[in-house]
Formats: C-alpha cells, sequence, structure tokens
C-alpha cells in the first residue's frame, strides 16, 4: 500500500477540535492526558484522518481517529479504517481501546481500569502485555494519521503483533 499524503486530502480533512496541551488541567470536565496515562499525552486532537491512494486500484484508504469520554468517565479511543470505492464506502473497527483514568492502572490489575481492547473486530483479553502493545500501536498510528498520513495498518498491527 503506498504510504504518503493524498494531495487532496489537506483540503478534504476535518479540522479537529484542539484538546487542551498536557499542562492545562481539562478536555472539557475532564483531565487530558488522563490520570495515570501520560503515555496518551502526545494526542493532541480529539479526531482526525488522513487518506492514501493505492496506485492501480479504483479504491482509497482512510483511517480516522477519535476521542470521547462517555457518561460513565471512561475514556475511548477508537481507530477505524475505512474504504471508498465503486461499492461505496465500508468501515471496520481497526483497534481501540477504552479505560478509566487510574494512577495505579499498571501495579494494580489492568481488568480494574482497561474496560475493553479490540483489534480488528476481535476482543483481547485486557492483560498487561496487551494493553502496552495496543497503546504503542494507537499512539503511533495517531502520531501519523496528525502527520496527515495513513500508516500501513496491517503492518503496524503486524509490528506490535496484535494481527
Amino acid at each position: 500500500m503506498g504510504e504518503g499524503v493524498n494531495p487532496l486530502s489537506a483540503a478534504s480533512n476535518e479540522q479537529p477540535a484542539n484538546l487542551p496541551t498536557p499542562r492545562e488541567t481539562n478536555f472539557g470536565e475532564t483531565r487530558w492526558p488522563p490520570r495515570g496515562w501520560p503515555m496518551f499525552a502526545c494526542v493532541t486532537n480529539t479526531s482526525g484522518s488522513a487518506h492514501t491512494n493505492e496506485r492501480g486500484q479504483a479504491s482509497n484508504t482512510f483511517l480516522r481517529y477519535d476521542i470521547s469520554i462517555d457518561d460513565d468517565g471512561l475514556y475511548c479511543i477508537e481507530i477505524t479504517n475505512c474504504q471508498t470505492g465503486r461499492n461505496g464506502t465500508s468501515c471496520t473497527p481497526a483497534i481501540g481501546i477504552r479505560f478509566k483514568a487510574r494512577e495505579d492502572w499498571y501495579e494494580d490489575n489492568p481488568q480494574k481500569s482497561v474496560a475493553s481492547i479490540h483489534v480488528g473486530g476481535q476482543t483481547l483479553i485486557p492483560e498487561k502485555g496487551a494493553i502496552l502493545r495496543v497503546i504503542l500501536a494507537m499512539t503511533y498510528i495517531i502520531s501519523r494519521i496528525d502527520r496527515g498520513q495513513a500508516p500501513n495498518l496491517r503492518r503496524v498491527l503486524g509490528i506490535y503483533r496484535l494481527v
């Protein structure tokens, strides 16, 4: 898959709302990065997308991420893989995590803080190794999307042993 920026993507990307810098304390009424999760300090937008055109293909691929906080106070980070072509657009969840803000999530039982993780529509058991690999993959993908690049999703998930 050809990695890079679609020349039209700058005009077609939605302008994401900015999250506060890590030194600021509120994301709406909630702290960002979440307490105990400093690895998400590199995420500076609530959403973003990046497009890539596959050479010789009549379809486009784009990755999109969204960050939200649900009514129970769980942070939700989702990355979606979408294909557009002659038959329309199909989107599938690529990778996601739902978690609570807790300082002791890593030392304590991670199942108490991480409500769910999924990769490619498959739910994973939230054990420390899987959680850390999901976080690393997500922060890498989000950093590429924020730069306007859509990385090869299969390759990234393979590097982090998630497929």
